[in-house]
């Protein structure tokens, strides 16, 4: 959408917000102000409005039609340094289709406002305050941000979080995650453009990189992410949960495959107030193996007993024994977990509060 689509578009969608907080329009749009300090250019949309307690303000409005957080730094030091020179009562917003909450924060530390065509906003002037929050993104999902969680880069991205305060250069964590140099590069500078990563530079050294706003980057991973990306077979077995477990671990020492505990199974091991009856296990191998050694039935529903084949091997990275059994990451417990029904997300917040932001 062009810029001067969006015009009227954003017009509206103030008027609306503003409408319902009991600020009126005084008069017609003005004509746009050249700016001081970029030659030949215009703010894109100015308003006059008046408070519900009497006083004026002008609107200084500037419309992109993306920001991500690298732009919106660049474009609320622009329309600050724009506004410096104006009167007061002059209050500055960015606008965009859709402005994430990293944007939103973004034009808050710079105290300027923001809105969107989603109708998020955050709008503070004259004594008003104005915030609608969390309403989604009605527009195409942003490609850039749709390959970070790709299956080959959220291999990558497994790695970062799995050392959250490592530094790393571009092919140790290429070798280390097992991803070509160039997809590795073309991941960085996508998480660079989000602020998702930090680049350290020392005089004479190559640029290092670091994870950067993990708890923002692994909401949005979560949103994008289902356990059902892997292939599921589901079993009924005539035994226990536990009995299960056991016998699942047991069968898989025996054929030396690898496997890992996840969702219920593996909640109950790291955050255990979790109820369950129904096993979940991660097993990188043949599963038709399992199937014969123990007599497994394999049903369309009412299973009791649910094998993932890892859509990739990230999925098994950062394994961790408890009480003698594997389980998955921490982080790939949260993103099983987020979603799940029966309390999922509940112990999802949980290992995100105890066990994942500590380390970060």
């Amino acid at each position: 959408m062009k810029e001067q689509e969006l015009k009227p578009k954003v017009q509206r969608m103030l008027e609306e917000l503003l409408m319902h907080a009991g600020v009126s329009l005084v008069g017609e749009p003005s004509q746009p102000s050249h700016r001081s300090d970029e030659r030949n250019s215009r703010t894109d949309l100015e308003l006059v409005v008046r408070t519900p307690s009497g006083g004026d303000f002008q609107l200084i409005v500037e419309i992109k039609d993306r920001l991500l957080p690298q732009n919106a730094r660049l474009g609320s030091l622009q329309l600050r340094n724009f506004l410096r020179n104006r009167p007061d009562h002059q209050y500055g917003i960015l606008a965009a289709p859709f402005i994430s909450p990293e944007v939103a924060a973004i034009s808050r530390e710079a105290g300027l406002g923001s809105v969107d065509l989603a109708g998020n906003c955050l709008l503070q002037f004259g004594g008003l305050y104005i915030e609608v929050s969390g309403r989604l993104n009605p527009f195409k999902e942003n490609r850039l941000l749709k390959s970070v969680f790709s299956r080959v880069s959220s291999r990558a991205l497994r790695r970062l979080f799995l050392e959250p305060k490592r530094t790393w250069s571009l092919s140790a964590l290429a070798q280390e995650a097992n991803v070509s140099l160039g997809q590795t590069f073309t991941l960085k500078n996508a998480l660079l453009l989000q602020e998702f990563l930090q680049e350290l530079r020392q005089e004479g050294k190559r640029a290092t990189y670091q994870l950067r706003n993990p708890r923002s980057l692994l909401t949005r991973w979560s949103e994008a992410y289902s356990y059902k990306k892997n292939r599921i077979s589901t079993f009924y077995v005539m035994a226990e949960p536990a009995e299960i477990e056991n016998q699942l671990a047991d069968i898989c020492r025996q054929y030396d495959l690898r496997y890992a505990f996840t969702l219920t199974s593996g909640a109950i091991r790291v955050a255990p107030y979790l109820p369950y009856s129904r096993v979940f296990a991660y097993v990188d191998g043949s599963v038709q193996v399992l199937q014969e050694a123990l007599g497994w039935k394999e049903v369309d529903s009412g299973g009791n007993l649910t094998i993932l084949e890892p859509y990739d091997e990230g999925i098994l990275f950062g394994l961790q024994q408890v009480n003698g059994t594997t389980v998955v990451s921490d982080l790939q417990l949260y993103l099983d977990l987020h979603g799940f029904p029966q309390r999922g997300e509940e112990a999802a917040d949980w290992i995100l509060q105890t066990r994942l932001e500590p380390s970060w």
